[in-house]
């Protein structure tokens, strides 16, 4: 179980996605966004007033996506690794050798930058499975 206590600094931050695929070392931001449970309408056609629902036992572990700086030195080929689904891993800063880690496929690479700024790139994943925190 990774350590993660709240008051963290991102610094020092690095994921990894297939071991020999893909390392985002130079991260400037991450979100993980879209976790979420389904809820079960259990009402029925007698059911009067306000619906009721359960918790589903699935979830959706979301979806992640990085700002970095770009190294095309460690582009992926978009052409073929985005069909890889691989575990992506995070290195929590100041967490000791705390990660988490889920199996995601790459479904998105953005290359961008503007006059005299480092060009930067966005690669998002959609994350499927458990989460091991």
């Amino acid at each position: 179980t990774a350590q993660i206590s709240r008051g963290n600094i991102v610094n020092g931050m690095t994921v990894t996605w297939d071991t020999n695929v893909f390392v985002i070392t130079d991260l400037n931001s991450f979100s993980w966004s879209g976790i979420q449970r389904t809820m079960v309408n259990t009402s029925t056609i007698s059911t009067v007033g306000g619906m009721t629902f359960v918790a589903s036992k699935k979830y959706d572990p979301g979806e992640v996506s990085f700002d970095a700086q770009y190294d095309p030195t460690r582009d992926p080929d978009f052409s073929t690794d985005a069909a890889t689904t691989a575990a992506l891993t995070f290195n929590w800063p100041d967490a000791g050798s705390n990660s988490s880690s889920c199996v995601a496929v790459m479904n998105g690479f953005e290359i961008g930058g503007n006059d005299e700024e480092v060009i930067t790139c966005r690669p998002s994943f959609k994350l499927t499975g458990d989460v091991t925190w």
